[in-house]
């Protein structure tokens, strides 16, 4: 018995350790300071126990075993939010006897700084607090080394988990929260869904969120699920003309049924839809309206319109009359949402029944919802009166538009046709035209209508006039008519060649065929209607023809044939021909066709003035030559007429040119407007040499004297004379010489006048002169110290001069000199011939 005595014991610890293991697992992850030091305190209790049964144990059959290693670790737990120090667990290995003989640490997540662990007594700690919500789990390896440094355990894995505690309340998406739904909508519809979310963990209670309305104003229209958050309809009477919009406060709790928890509230806006549930309803219904009865088709009477409790497009209607009986006379457009209702048809205030008409008008909303049929048509309906007055109608016609055929022969007066209007009230009326070409005339009381000039169908087929009945002044359309008149076709104009009066031909000579057919072909035209008095035509030689042959080709030409090959190119054939219309009566003309026989090289016809279509008749190709030689023949006597001239002013020129030579003649000739002394003739001379410089006598008295500088002239035909010059004074120029010459020769040709010299008084008569001036304002009284013998050297023409001032002058006393100016002046009247040639 005292032999089983330690199998008993082991047993029983065995048990013990097994109720301790089962006891750990249990806990789990809810291992919390307390239980880790029952842990610790069974563990150390049963390994006392161990530990004393080895002592008392003296009999060992065999070596001692190896004792089992305890270093496997998994999870532990640690709640979030706690104070540090906490306390997680307390790591320890085998090989510690509690000498302080194995050292722990730790590496991993957040090892050193959120976790720590006692080096000799292997106890785990956070430094900080833990949140849930940033890490839920961290990583850490612990180690376990003796004193050397040396790993007495493998390095062991942990988990430590975060436990969660409720520290976040519920939270709902940020913004306003909207949604709608249709009116009418059934029970149990699905509005919207509201979602809040927690930072807690959802598996745990106070991670869980429930739902709930707290208040608003649809607490008996909408529902929202506990724990999903729909939000449903709980009635079918949504009435968006009651209530468009409501809003619903909404509230999140977590952990609904424990006493500690958090909780955030959300306002939901609903929008009812509209639906066409209304039907339009006619506003001031019946309807009436008066309206005169000439009111102009298409002319509009009145609108009306309805109210519609809907939006938008369900409020939008159509109208329509319902058939019935003066329906036609009628018509309703919708126009802006409003029946427009206009005349249709012409109204009459003597057959209206009552003198009103009656219809039925209906509107009807455009879009249907076919889930609403159950309401009803969605349509209203209104009587319409509409009371007809009096008015004095214009007449009217029967018809709008009246056709007429008349004869382009008719002559004036010529009865047409008739025109027929009707006047309501019975009244007398009178037909009027408007006709700008004066073609026709109306008798205004019948409506007859008359031919008033002369018609050609070829210059205008139709005519349409206006006809209006009443007076002038009526704008009604129902009394104005339109006339088309045509004009029928007489045949009154012949067939006519198609490219001119003119049919030339070209056949050539020596042909190697005999029959040939001459291009191009006969084609003929005519004017009159081509369906009675136009094509087929027929072409005939006027008399018989044994040199050619003429066929009709059915299509309104006619080709013209060879009938042998010996055609001789000095001929030439000429002969008329027939061609006639079909008509009736039948209408005929005759044309000449010309065919000239031209030599032809390679089938290319090569005549001396060959005639084509398109080149220049012969008439105009000599109006043209006998044109440029009349041109011709006037450039050659212009050209004879100016070298005349031109001769005839070389030997005047020559003349003049050797008369100088021989008496030193230097003359100018001068035409003014005006004789006379003081005349202010700035065109010519300056009149400043008059008014300044004086000369003084020998006794010292101030006497007005020649100027000391020539004044200033437009034109100089000679430059001053120079007697101590021997140079020949040069030729003037040809422009200044035709002229002089011309005015001469004017002068010389003119029976009317007797030539003359020019007499001509100047102040200045040129510079350095040994004569001085002629005039008496600078004559002095005394003698002259000048001496004049020269002008004795100019000839016979200055001889009185040379009397006067020359060497052995006459004493003339008193008017002396001016005696002598007298005959000298005499002396050159008295040679009227003097320039003449």
């Amino acid at each position: 018995m005292l032999r089983l005595q330690p199998f008993v014991f082991m047993a029983c610890l065995l048990g013990l350790c097994l109720v301790f293991m089962c006891l750990q697992s249990v806990a789990g992850n809810k291992r919390d300071v307390p239980g880790l030091q029952r842990e610790e305190t069974l563990s150390g209790f049963a390994r006392e126990l161990i530990k004393g049964h080895a002592r008392r144990k003296r009999v060992i059959s065999h070596p001692v075993l190896s004792r089992k290693k305890r270093w496997d670790f998994t999870t532990y737990s640690v709640t979030e939010e706690q104070n540090p120090p906490q306390r997680i667990a307390r790591m320890h290995s085998s090989f510690d006897n509690y000498t302080d003989s194995v050292i722990y640490s730790i590496e991993g997540e957040g090892a050193g700084s959120l976790f720590r662990i006692e080096r000799l007594t292997g106890k785990l700690f956070a430094q900080h607090k833990l949140d849930r919500e940033s890490k839920d789990s961290y990583q850490l390896m612990v180690f376990a080394k003796n004193l050397q440094g040396q790993e007495v355990e493998a390095p062991s894995n942990i988990t430590i988990t975060v436990q969660d505690i409720n520290d976040h309340p519920p939270k709902f998406p940020p913004g306003q929260h909207y949604a709608v739904v249709k009116e009418r909508s059934p029970i149990k519809t699905l509005v919207t869904t509201i979602f809040a979310r927690d930072e807690d963990d959802p598996n745990q209670p106070y991670g869980q969120i429930g739902y709930s309305l707290v208040q608003g104003n649809a607490s008996n229209k909408f529902a929202i699920h506990e724990m999903f958050g729909t939000v449903k309809t709980i009635t079918s009477n949504l009435d968006r003309e009651e209530t468009d919009t409501y809003k619903l406060v909404i509230k999140a709790v977590d952990s609904p049924r424990a006493d500690l928890h958090f909780s955030a509230t959300t306002t939901l806006t609903i929008s009812i839809a509209d639906v066409n549930d209304n039907p339009p309803t006619f506003v001031d219904k019946p309807f009436k309206h008066t309206t005169p009865e000439d009111a102009a088709i298409g002319s509009q009477l009145m609108r009306v319109s309805t109210t519609d409790p809907d939006a938008r497009e369900n409020k939008l209607c159509k109208y329509s009359i319902i058939e019935g009986q003066d329906s036609n006379k009628f018509e309703i457009v919708t126009l802006d949402n409003q029946g427009v209702i206009k005349v249709k048809e012409r109204l009459d205030y003597e057959t209206a029944e009552n003198k009103m008409y009656h219809i039925r008008i209906k509107a009807t909303n455009i879009h249907l919802d076919p889930e609403l049929s159950y309401l009803g048509p969605m349509e209203d309906e209104a009587d319409l009166t509409i009371r007809v007055t009096d008015v004095d109608e214009p007449p009217e016609f029967t018809q709008p538009t009246f056709e007429f055929s008349v004869s382009e022969d008719a002559m004036k007066g010529f009865p047409i046709g008739s025109v027929l209007a009707k006047d309501p009230e019975g009244d007398s009326f009178t037909y009027y035209m408007t006709d700008k070409e004066g073609k026709f005339q109306i008798d205004g009381s019948s409506g007859m209508i008359f031919v008033a000039g002369q018609l050609d169908r070829e210059t205008k087929e139709k005519y349409e006039i206006t006809v209006t009945a009443g007076t002038p002044a009526w704008k009604s359309p129902d009394s104005v008519a339109k006339v088309i008149i045509r004009l029928a076709d007489v045949n009154d104009h012949p067939p006519q060649p198609l490219d001119g009066d003119k049919l030339e031909y070209i056949v050539c000579e020596n042909h190697p065929d005999d029959i040939q057919e001459l291009k191009p072909k006969v084609k003929m035209t005519d004017v009159d209607d081509p369906n009675s008095n136009g094509a087929p035509f027929h072409f005939s030689f006027q008399t018989r023809n044994k040199d050619f042959r003429l066929v009709n080709n059915g299509d309104d030409t006619a080709s013209l044939f060879t009938v042998r090959k010996d055609y001789s190119a000095s001929e030439k054939y000429q002969f008329p021909i027939i061609v006639s219309d079909n008509g009736k009566p039948q209408l005929n003309a005759t044309y000449l066709l010309t065919v000239r026989v031209c030599k032809c090289a390679d089938g290319v016809p090569q005549c001396d003035a060959m005639l084509t279509k398109g080149g220049i008749k012969l008439e105009v190709l000599i109006f043209l030559i006998l044109a440029c030689l009349l041109l011709l023949v006037l450039v050659v006597v212009l050209l004879t007429v100016r070298r005349r001239r031109r001769l005839r002013s070389d030997a005047l020129i020559k003349a003049s040119t050797s008369s100088f030579d021989d008496e030193d003649i230097r003359e100018n000739i001068i035409q003014y407007d005006e004789e006379g002394g003081g005349e202010e003739d700035t065109a010519a001379y300056d009149l400043s040499a008059l008014q300044k410089d004086y000369c003084s006598s020998a006794s010292g008295s101030q006497v007005k004297f020649r100027m000391s500088s020539p004044p200033s002239t437009k034109v100089s035909l000679l430059p001053p004379y120079d007697p101590t010059s021997n140079k020949r004074r040069p030729i003037p120029s040809e422009d200044i010489r035709d002229f002089v010459i011309d005015r001469k020769a004017a002068e010389d040709d003119d029976d009317r006048k007797l030539a003359f010299d020019s007499l001509q008084i100047y102040v200045y008569e040129g510079e350095g002169s040994d004569a001085g001036s002629l005039s008496s304002l600078c004559t002095s009284s005394d003698e002259s110290v000048q001496d004049y013998d020269y002008l004795c050297e100019w000839g016979p023409r200055f001889k009185k001069i040379a009397d006067i001032y020359g060497a052995g002058k006459p004493d003339y006393s008193d008017n002396s000199a001016s005696k002598a100016s007298a005959d000298l002046m005499r002396d050159t009247l008295s040679r009227p011939g003097r320039f003449k040639h």
